[in-house]
C-alpha cells in the first residue's frame, strides 16, 4: 500500500464526513504521485487538514502545485487553478477518457481541444505506447501544451496550433484571460479578446487514420459543425467523447443535437450526462435552470 493510500485510510476513520470526496481524489491520483514525493505530500495534507474549514480539492491542490508547475511524475505546466481543478476531476479523477479494452499495441487518440494536454498525460500514463495527435487554437494552451509534451519526453504525440471545425478556414477565436478552458470558435463576444485562428477540418484529420480509438472532441461550440461534416468517416472510431454546449436561452438543445443526430446515423450507441460544471451550477432545481447555459458530455461507442 502506497503511504498516501496509508493516509486515505486514516482519514477514513478519523474524518469520516469528508473522507469520500477525499478518497476519490487520492485514489486516483496516487497512479500520478511518485513514491519520492508521497511522504512530503502527505506531511503538508496533515498539516493543512488541522484548520476547522478545509476543502478536500484546495488542500491537494497546494500540496501539489509550485508555482504554476502541477508536480507529478512529470513536472505539467498548466495557467489557472480554477480550470486545472476542473480538468483533474474530470481526467484523473472521473477518467472521462479511459480507453476500454481490448486495445491494439499502438492505441491512436485524437485530441480535438487538447488545452494543456492533461489528456496526453493521462493516456501515455495508462499507454505508453499510444500515439497522439492534438490540436490546441489558443496561443497560451498551445505554448503550456510544448512545453508539457517537450519536458515529458513522450514519444509519438503530434501538436498541431489549430482549431477544429467543419471547413478550411481562418475564423476569429474568442478566448477569456481568466478562464483557460473558455472559448468561441466564431464572432461570439466573450468579453475577452479574439485572435485569428486557422481551421482544420475533422474529415481530413479522420481521413489520415484508418483505425482510431478515442476520438476526443472539446472544441467550445465548433462539434456541430465539425461532426454533421465528418459524419461518413465517424466509424473510424472505436469510442467517442464530444462536450457539447448550449447558450443561454438558445432553442433546439444547442449543439447537442447535431451531434447525436450525426453519431445516431452511424450507428454508435451513446449516453448523454451533465459536465462537472453544469453539475455544479444545475443539479438543484434544474427545470429553474432549462433557459441557461449548459454543457453536456457524449460518450459514444461504435456498434461493430
Amino acid at each position: 500500500m502506497s503511504e498516501l493510500r496509508e493516509f486515505l485510510a486514516e482519514q477514513s476513520l478519523s474524518q469520516a464526513p469528508r473522507a469520500a470526496e477525499f478518497a476519490r481524489i487520492v485514489q486516483a491520483l496516487d497512479l500520478f504521485i511518485p513514491e519520492a514525493l508521497q511522504g512530503d505530500l502527505v506531511d503538508r495534507l496533515r498539516e493543512a487538514m488541522l484548520a476547522q474549514d478545509w476543502d478536500a480539492w484546495e488542500v491537494t491542490l497546494d500540496a501539489v502545485c509550485e508555482g504554476h508547475d502541477l508536480v507529478f511524475n512529470r513536472r505539467w505546466r498548466f495557467h489557472d487553478r480554477r480550470s486545472l481543478r476542473v480538468m483533474l476531476d474530470e481526467i484523473m479523477v472521473r477518467e472521462e477518457y479511459f480507453i476500454p479494452p481490448p486495445l491494439p499495441a499502438v492505441p491512436v487518440f485524437i485530441d480535438c481541444g487538447a488545452n494543456i494536454g492533461l489528456a496526453t498525460y493521462f493516456v501515455k500514463r495508462r499507454h505508453p505506447t499510444a500515439r497522439i495527435i492534438a490540436f490546441e487554437p489558443n496561443p497560451a494552451m498551445f505554448a503550456c501544451l510544448e512545453v508539457n509534451v517537450g519536458r515529458s519526453a513522450f514519444s509519438d504525440v503530434q501538436l498541431h496550433q489549430a482549431a477544429v471545425g467543419g471547413s478550411v478556414r481562418q475564423d476569429m477565436f474568442q478566448t477569456r484571460s481568466d478562464a483557460s478552458m473558455a472559448g468561441r470558435l466564431g464572432g461570439t463576444d466573450m468579453g475577452g479578446s479574439g485572435i485569428r485562428v486557422g481551421v482544420v477540418p475533422l474529415s481530413a484529420i479522420l481521413e489520415a487514420e484508418p483505425e482510431i480509438d478515442l476520438l476526443k472532441v472539446d472544441i467550445e461550440g465548433a462539434e456541430a459543425e465539425a461532426l454533421p461534416e465528418a459524419s461518413n468517416l465517424l466509424r473510424r472510431c472505436r469510442f467517442i467523447f464530444v462536450e457539447c454546449h448550449m447558450a443561454a436561452r438558445e432553442p433546439a438543445g444547442g449543439t447537442l443535437l447535431p451531434v447525436l443526430n450525426a453519431l445516431a446515423e452511424q450507428g454508435f450507441a451513446f449516453h448523454v450526462g451533465r459536465t462537472a460544471w453544469s453539475e455544479r451550477q444545475h443539479s438543484f432545481r434544474p427545470l429553474r435552470h432549462a433557459h441557461q447555459a449548459s454543457s453536456s458530455c457524449v460518450f459514444a461507442t461504435r456498434l461493430d
